[in-house]
């Protein structure tokens, strides 16, 4: 695992083709943008996707959500930032906050619930099958990027 000086937050850009009729972000794009910010983390952390595939693991998303506070518009700077909030051994659950780079103000949030599957699409026990990936997700639960993050990265 990194130490706090190498963490970064997710920035994101939001772009034209994203938006609707109503020139804002068009809400099914936010469910992207969770994931994009989720597969950053765990890059960050040492066990993305890539590897975790290369693994033989899989990680399908069982359910999600989002609340939309506020609006985003073409061209604004988002921070999206997740946060695992659960893990079982098996399943684990991550919250998502996006906030607005320049106002820092509070857009949407949301959640996802993953489960962790072999190649053969039947649930593993990370604890017994990957014991440094349940570790790492164990002491992942409740770790706050936005507080290991220096200040200088966000403003």
């Amino acid at each position: 695992m990194k130490n706090k000086q190498q963490f970064h937050l997710y920035k994101r850009k939001a772009y034209y083709y994203e938006t609707d009729q109503m020139k804002i972000i068009h809400h099914s794009n936010y469910i992207r943008w969770f994931e994009e910010a989720r597969i950053d983390f765990l890059e960050q952390v040492g066990f993305g996707y890539q590897i975790m595939e290369k693994e033989g693991i899989l990680s399908p998303v069982l359910s999600i959500n989002c609340e939309y506070l506020s609006m985003v518009h073409f061209n604004d700077e988002v921070y999206i930032i997740p946060k695992i909030e659960e893990f079982s051994g098996v399943k684990f659950k991550v919250s998502y906050q996006i906030l607005d780079a320049n106002t820092r103000e509070l857009k949407t949030t949301g959640e996802s619930k993953h489960c962790f599957l072999g190649m053969d699409y039947k649930p593993i026990r990370l604890k017994k099958d990957y014991p440094k990936l349940y570790d790492l997700m164990q002491y992942l639960v409740g770790f706050d990027l936005l507080k290991q993050v220096s200040v200088e990265n966000i403003y």
